[in-house]
């Protein structure tokens, strides 16, 4: 059995879904940083489509910190693939 941080989502997140989110919650790019347990420079790389495959691990923390299944911050055709 696969743990989160052995996976890889094949494609994009979906920034825009992402950004509307923060908006709606009120949240800071720090914010979600903070709640998510990630560091600042990682979310804005997230958020700028520099980091275009980040770990199912990394997305479910983001999830979980927007309250959301991580299904709605995937491109709706995305595919989750191990490596």
């Amino acid at each position: 059995m696969l743990c989160y941080s052995q996976m890889r989502v094949k494609t994009r997140l979906n920034l825009h879904r992402m950004k509307q989110l923060l908006q709606e919650r009120g949240l800071s790019q720090y914010g979600l940083a903070k709640a998510a347990g990630l560091s600042h420079g990682h979310v804005v790389m997230l958020l700028q489509g520099r980091r275009p495959n980040p770990s199912i691990a990394t997305v479910h923390k983001i999830a979980k910190a927007l309250d959301v299944p991580v299904e709605e911050l995937l491109e709706e055709d995305d595919v989750l693939a191990t490596r």
